[in-house]
């Protein structure tokens, strides 16, 4: 035992990840929770506070946290780099074609249409609310045997 916590087998000590929760700054974080839970299909698991300071969305395995920025308008995102490259969340899905559909007729804003990839992905890009890009996405192979 080291430090409050032990280590019962071989597996626990190479550390095993269970995933990761980003956590996006905004400014409104109950509108951004009713933005996921309306246009992207999450349930939302919690507000904190009365005029929420945080809060968190999940679907299925995915997760998604929000935190009041201060000061407001700051954000913690590629766009607010100034990059024009990148995603700041990747959600990775099953049934990619179904998922991109739902999200188009609800309202999402695509910015890049759902597209096979050379990196072996069929995804999209959409960006939300507060300018967080999400690219959804799955395995070319895991659609193409949906099909047969």
């Amino acid at each position: 035992m080291t430090n409050g916590w032990s280590l019962d087998d071989g597996a626990a000590a190479k550390g095993q990840f269970y995933g990761v929760v980003p956590i996006f700054l905004v400014d409104d974080v109950g509108a951004a929770a009713e933005y996921y839970r309306d246009v992207l299909g999450f349930e939302v698991e919690f507000l904190y506070g009365d005029d929420p300071t945080y809060g968190r969305v999940t679907r299925d395995d995915a997760i998604i946290d929000f935190a009041r920025s201060e000061p407001p308008g700051a954000r913690n995102s590629v766009k607010a780099s100034g990059s024009t490259f990148g995603a700041d969340a990747v959600i990775v899905v099953s049934n990619v074609e179904d998922v991109y559909i739902e999200i188009q007729e609800k309202g999402a804003n695509v910015i890049e249409k759902l597209a096979p990839r050379e990196y072996g992905a069929l995804d999209c890009m959409i960006e939300d609310l507060n300018g967080y890009r999400l690219t959804i996405g799955g395995d070319l192979e895991d659609d193409d045997d949906d099909d047969a």
